[in-house]
C-alpha cells in the first residue's frame, strides 16, 4: 500500500474512472468507424470524419432525420471568386438532390492554425481552401451520399460533425433527480480486499473475511437502518480508537467538531465501550428531536448502508440529496488506528460530528449537486475538493492547525502526522488542481464554503441544478422561466422571516 494510498481513494477513483471512460470511448469509435467504413464508397470521407461524427453516423437509423451541425475544409482551384462560387453551388445543389433541409449556411476562406487565411495566388498556381458551415436536417444516408459527391471533386481537408437542435439546447446525461433514484447509485469499488490484498491488515483472516462479506450482504439487501448486533471484538476495537482519539480532541481538532462530538455524548449516541446504532445517529442528524429534550435537530443528513467505496460519481451525487453512503463493517483489531478504506469507525467518530455542522453540510452538498451531470473530468475535479477538504482538511484556529477531514479525525496516525507538520501545507487560496499530497488548510469553514462559492461560478455546464428539500429532488435550471418554482418557496420562507422579524421587534418594543 502506498504512503497515500488511503487519501488517494477517491481521487484516483475518479481519475482511473476519467481514463478508463475515455479509453472504451475511443475503442467504440474505432469499432464504428470501422464498421461504416466497410463501404468502400464512403471510406475516403470516414477517414477525414470526427469521432463525434461518426457517432452520430453510427446510432442513427437508415431513414431517421437527424439534425447536424457541419464543419468542411475543403481544397478548390486558384481563380477565388469563380471557385468560391462555384464551391457553394455545389453545395446547395448537392443538398438538394439528396433531400438535404438547410436551416443556416456560412461559407469563409479557411482558416489556419496561426490565424491567417488561405488565399489564391494566380501568379504561383496556389489552391485556395474554403470552409463551411452547415446546420442541417437529413438522414445520415444523405450525409454521407452528399458528402461523397463533394469529396469526388474537392479535397476534404477536415469533416466534424456534431449533434444540433434548436435553440442549441445540449443534451443533459442522466443523473438521479429524486432521492429514490440513488437506488441506481450503487457501484462499488473493489479495492483494498482482505480476500486478495496482502497488504490489508485484516488478509488471511478468515472469521473477520466471513464477518465483512456477512455484513457486506446486509448493506446489499436494501434495509437502509439494519439493527446489527457488533460482536465483542468489535465493541473493543471501537474503544481503542474511541479514547485514543478523545484524548486528542482539544489539542487537534476544530471547535466545531467538539462541540458536535460532546453533543452526541450527551444525548447517548456516542459512548466509549459500545458502537452507535446507526438508526439513532441517523435521526439526530435528520433534525429529529429525540432522547433529550431542548437539544435542535441538526442538518438533515441521511445515513444510507453501502458495501464498501463507492465509484467517486455515485458518492458525489448522493451527497447532492443531503445522504452519505455509509459503510457498516469494522476495521481489523489488528491495525486500529489506521485503515486503508473507509470502515465503521471512520464514519460515525470522523464524518457524523462534522455533518452536523450545517456549514460541512452545506459544503459537501453543494459538491454533489455540482457533480450532477458534470463530465468524467469535473468528477475528478470535485472529488479532489472534496478529498482535500472533507475527508483531509485543516483550518486555522487561534493561530493553530486543527483537522476538519474525517480522514484525520477518526485516525490517530493520520491525526497525528497532519497536526506536527511532518507533511508540507498548502493553504486552500483556490482549488487548485495541479496537486501533489499536500494538506490544505482553509483560515475557516467558512472560508472554505466561501472558495466552494466561487469556484461554482465558474463550473462549466449549460444547467445549475437546485434542491427542493420538500420533496427531496433536484430541480435542472436552464431558462429563467425554469426559477419560478424556486423563487416561490423563496418568496414563502423571507415572507415568514419578515414575520418573524417583526413580532420579534415588537416584543422588544414592549419591554
Amino acid at each position: 500500500m502506498s504512503k497515500f494510498g488511503r487519501r488517494e481513494n477517491l481521487v484516483h477513483q475518479a481519475s482511473f474512472d476519467r481514463l478508463q471512460n475515455a479509453t472504451l470511448k475511443q475503442e467504440s469509435v474505432k469499432k464504428h468507424r470501422k464498421e461504416i467504413a466497410e463501404s468502400p464508397e464512403y471510406a475516403r470521407i470516414l477517414k477525414e470524419l470526427n469521432d463525434e461524427g461518426i457517432e452520430l453516423i453510427w446510432s442513427s437509423g437508415t431513414n431517421v432525420p437527424m439534425r447536424i451541425a457541419v464543419v468542411l475544409a475543403a481544397e478548390g482551384n486558384t481563380f477565388v471568386k469563380k471557385d468560391s462560387v462555384e464551391f457553394l453551388s455545389s453545395i446547395l445543389v448537392e443538398y438538394e438532390m439528396n433531400g438535404i433541409r438547410l436551416k443556416h449556411l456560412e461559407i469563409l476562406p479557411a482558416q489556419e492554425r496561426n490565424g491567417s487565411y488561405i488565399v489564391a495566388d494566380i501568379k504561383k498556381n496556389l489552391k485556395v481552401k474554403f470552409e463551411i458551415f452547415a446546420d442541417c436536417e437529413c438522414t445520415k444516408d444523405a450525409f454521407l451520399n452528399t458528402t461523397k459527391c463533394l469529396a469526388d471533386r474537392y479535397h476534404i481537408l477536415r469533416l466534424n460533425v456534431y449533434n444540433s437542435t434548436d435553440g442549441s439546447i445540449e443534451k443533459i446525461p442522466w443523473f438521479p433527480k429524486h432521492i429514490s433514484d440513488l437506488d441506481k447509485c450503487y457501484h462499488c469499488v473493489v479495492k483494498y480486499e482482505p480476500t486478495s490484498d496482502p497488504r490489508h491488515p485484516g488478509y488471511g483472516d478468515k472469521t473477520y473475511i466471513q464477518r465483512r462479506e456477512q455484513l457486506n450482504d446486509i448493506a446489499k439487501d436494501g434495509e437502509k437502518l439494519p439493527e446489527i448486533e457488533y460482536s465483542s471484538e468489535e465493541h473493543k476495537t471501537w474503544e481503542v480508537v474511541f479514547n485514543k482519539l478523545k484524548s486528542l480532541h482539544s489539542s487537534y481538532t476544530c471547535i466545531e467538531y467538539q462541540q458536535n462530538f460532546r453533543q452526541m455524548e450527551l444525548e447517548g449516541l456516542l459512548e466509549p465501550t459500545r458502537i452507535p446504532k446507526l438508526s439513532l445517529i441517523n435521526k439526530y442528524l435528520q433534525q429529529k428531536q429525540i432522547l433529550t429534550v431542548g437539544f435542535p435537530g441538526k442538518t438533515g443528513f441521511t445515513l444510507r448502508p453501502c458495501a464498501g467505496l463507492l465509484s467517486a460519481r455515485d458518492f458525489l451525487a448522493s451527497l447532492a440529496f443531503r445522504v452519505f453512503q455509509t459503510t457498516i463493517y469494522v476495521r481489523h483489531y489488528g491495525s486500529p488506528h489506521h485503515s486503508p478504506e473507509p470502515d465503521l469507525i471512520h464514519e460515525f467518530i470522523g464524518h457524523c460530528p462534522m455533518f452536523a455542522d450545517p456549514l460541512i453540510a452545506q459544503f459537501s452538498q453543494q459538491i454533489g449537486l455540482l457533480s450532477l451531470g458534470a463530465t468524467d473530468e469535473q468528477i475528478e475535479q470535485l472529488a479532489t475538493v472534496y478529498w482535500f477538504t472533507v475527508e483531509f482538511g485543516l483550518c486555522r484556529q487561534n493561530g493553530q492547525l486543527k483537522a476538519i477531514g474525517a480522514g484525520l479525525l477518526s485516525s490517530y496516525g493520520e491525526l497525528m502526522n497532519n497536526t506536527t507538520l511532518n507533511a508540507l501545507i498548502g493553504k486552500l487560496i483556490s482549488f487548485d488542481f495541479d496537486y501533489q499530497p499536500l494538506y490544505f488548510v482553509a483560515d475557516s469553514i467558512f472560508d472554505a464554503v466561501t472558495k466552494l462559492r466561487v469556484f461554482a461560478q465558474n463550473f462549466q455546464r449549460s444547467f445549475v441544478v437546485t434542491y427542493d428539500p420538500y420533496t427531496e429532488s433536484v430541480e435542472v435550471i436552464r431558462e429563467m422561466q425554469d426559477l419560478k418554482d424556486g423563487l416561490n418557496r423563496f418568496k414563502g420562507e423571507l415572507s415568514s422571516f419578515t414575520e418573524a422579524v417583526e413580532a420579534l421587534s415588537k416584543n422588544i418594543a414592549k419591554k
